[in-house]
């Protein structure tokens, strides 16, 4: 079971979990949303973000919800819909853990986290994105979980993402900074070529500084993957040490 999901789940509502192993986790999965629903699972690791690919699907949907309730939250504060004493309570769920929520919600959590899985983003990057956006198109209430994949919003949320991908690396759980240099650990790898691939995209001249934050401030690669591919920039970015 992955470790990253008792270390960020942050809610003791999910201790029972640490008793479930993949079996238990396969066997409630199939009684409660059906592996129809499971069938674009292998193809969603491809694309998740890398903080959830060591984590059964059922952990990454609790992380999901309880990313939805606390932007929920968030997004009801930050856009002037509610006080900010009585902000932290309006979650846009019961304050339950993923398994005891309705049926209707359990479902459409399951298929929203999975949209998301397609975006190689945080949860908490997507979720809050999309309540903002409909905030902004004055939505008379948030949407439920059913409705984060509205075509409207997914629209701004793309181009949101899209200008964000030119513009700064996020980073990971399983980044330099936390792991340390893994060494051929898959995931920590396919990081590691996201992160290339972002700067692949950029300008030179933005690709230096990005380079320094990467490397230096924030630091998520260790300086051996970008001397292997842009040794010359790393050299540049070494001078606003």
């Amino acid at each position: 079971m992955s470790q990253i999901f008792f270390n960020t789940i942050n809610n003791d509502q999910y201790d029972f979990m640490t008793e479930w192993d993949t079996t238990v986790m396969d066997k409630w999965v199939a009684e409660n949303i059906g592996l129809s629903r499971c069938k674009d699972e292998a193809e969603l690791y491809e694309t998740k973000w890398f903080d959830y690919r060591d984590m059964h699907p059922l952990m990454a949907t609790c992380l999901f919800t309880e990313a939805y309730k606390r932007q929920y939250s968030y997004i009801m504060l930050s856009h002037g819909r509610e006080h900010y004493e009585t902000a932290p309570f309006i979650t846009g769920l019961k304050r339950v853990p993923y398994q005891e929520q309705s049926t209707a919600n359990k479902t459409s959590l399951w298929k929203a986290r999975q949209f998301a899985d397609q975006y190689c983003c945080s949860y908490d990057y997507f979720i809050s994105t999309v309540l903002s956006a409909a905030a902004r198109r004055l939505w008379d209430k948030l949407p439920r979980p059913q409705h984060l994949w509205q075509p409207e919003l997914i629209e701004i949320f793309e181009e949101k993402l899209s200008k964000r991908a030119v513009t700064r690396l996020d980073d990971s759980l399983v980044s330099f900074k936390h792991l340390g240099d893994m060494q051929h650990d898959p995931i920590q790898e396919r990081y590691f070529e996201w992160v290339l691939e972002r700067l692949r995209g950029i300008t030179r001249d933005k690709r230096v500084r990005i380079i320094f934050s990467a490397v230096w401030l924030m630091e998520i690669v260790p300086e051996r993957v970008i001397y292997a591919h842009f040794p010359e920039e790393l050299e540049e970015a070494r001078r606003f040490c």
